[in-house]
């Protein structure tokens, strides 16, 4: 017996009641009706928030070509440049979680190091963290200067 759940529009809380998806992946048949469902709300998206419709779809195009180009080494590197910054956006934009310094400093804080060792114990944290989620990867490579062009597209490093 297949369960039932509530799929709830973010944007306007429109509800939608879809078959546990468990079970129909586990067929052919199933797998048919998970894309019907994917339709059904990718269609209320585009008929009642086209905007935010637009926005979702540069970003499919962009996975689209990075899956694509994966299988292909150039020579130019600002094309190796580009890649390696839509590769980035996706992963800014499917990453689930995130920890802020604050809560590393309040998490080390309850190991009960050394006074003189907590602030070191928390930078070391803090640079894997920042490491883990390319955080700073794409940002300007000095102060004030900016890291996208005047349409949103990334400054490209030119020699």
């Amino acid at each position: 017996m297949s369960l039932t759940y509530l799929t709830t529009c973010t944007l306007c809380n429109q509800r939608f009641t879809v078959p546990g998806l468990e079970d129909l992946v586990k067929t052919g048949v199933g797998q048919q009706q998970v894309g019907k469902i994917i339709q059904q709300l990718s269609e209320h998206v585009q008929k009642k928030h086209p905007k935010q419709f637009a926005e979702s779809l540069i970003p499919g195009l962009q996975l689209s070509g990075i899956l694509r180009l994966k299988h292909f080494h150039s020579d130019d590197p600002t094309a190796n440049q580009m890649q390696e910054w839509m590769r980035h956006q996706i992963h800014e934009m499917t990453r689930n979680r995130t920890v802020s310094d604050e809560k590393i400093r309040e998490q080390v804080h309850k190991l009960g190091l050394p006074e003189l060792e907590e602030p070191r114990v928390s930078t070391l944290i803090m640079e894997m963290r920042d490491i883990i989620e390319e955080r700073g990867k794409f940002a300007p490579k000095q102060p004030g200067t900016p890291a996208t062009d005047d349409n949103g597209q990334p400054k490209l490093d030119t020699p």
